[in-house]
């Protein structure tokens, strides 16, 4: 009988050890999890600030907001051929909707020219730049500091390099030459080259978001809210076009009717 009463204080002690242990194996796993939790939070707040920090400094040109684009009764050489009503304001930023196939791109094309219109007539009387989603107007054998200063030769190499620094390039990693840059650094460095021309065009943007990851889109869509002229944009992304700071719609479906 002794023997089975040690045994019994011997099971319910490994029982209680058991379930100490247990307790104790629980404590660590959601002291774990708080951790962990803490540390996403703390590097989600981080890459956040990350995101914020990266600006774009705009010239800061005064344009009146005068007609800048007028189409009446233009006819597309590819895409529908319903006739094209829409005339745009200097300072208007557009979202481009449509179907594919309907134009969109021919449109912004035969904006700047390289198109013609089939019958119409064609007003622009602002300079434009078009940025399309391979952001091809970057120079795969120039440095990015020579593509800025090229296209922007009222800025100084130091200004140059201080607007490099203030989304994230510094010292010689300005030097890197297009061809090797990402998506995102190309698009960065593609907004620098359109928002610091004296002439503070109208921006013509072919689905500039296509290729980009969550935070390019940001800090892309920061920098066309903030752009102080106009843009007109074709993108699929009703999140990227609301951030960028469309101010209104022109969908090449009902295109026919006056805007």
């Amino acid at each position: 009988l002794r023997r089975s009463k040690s045994q019994c204080t011997m099971v319910l002690d490994h029982k209680k050890n058991r379930a100490s242990a247990n307790a104790s194996s629980r404590s660590k796993n959601e002291q774990l999890r708080q951790a962990k939790l803490i540390q996403k939070t703390t590097e989600l707040k981080a890459r956040k600030e990350l995101v914020r920090s990266q600006k774009f400094y705009f010239e800061d040109n005064v344009s009146c907001n005068n007609l800048a684009i007028s189409v009446i009764a233009g006819i597309l050489t590819y895409g529908q051929q319903q006739p094209i009503h829409i005339s745009v304001s200097s300072e208007e930023k557009i979202h481009l909707m449509g179907n594919n196939g309907e134009g969109k791109s021919t449109l912004l094309k035969t904006l700047l020219g390289k198109f013609l219109l089939q019958s119409g007539e064609l007003q622009v009387n602002v300079p434009l730049h078009y940025l399309d989603q391979h952001f091809s107007a970057i120079h795969p054998e120039l440095s990015m500091l020579e593509q800025l200063m090229n296209v922007c030769p009222n800025l100084s190499q130091s200004d140059a390099r201080t607007l490099f620094a203030g989304i994230g390039f510094r010292r010689d990693s300005v030097f890197r030459l297009g061809g090797m840059l990402s998506g995102g650094e190309k698009m960065k460095l593609a907004m620098l080259m359109a928002s610091h021309q004296q002439s503070q065009p109208m921006l013509l943007l072919d689905e500039p978001d296509n290729h980009l990851d969550l935070e390019s889109k940001a800090i892309l869509s920061q920098a066309l809210q903030a752009y102080r002229g106009g843009f007109i944009v074709v993108s699929h992304d009703d999140d990227f076009v609301k951030e960028a700071g469309v101010t209104r719609q022109f969908d090449l479906t009902t295109a026919s009717k006056f805007n």
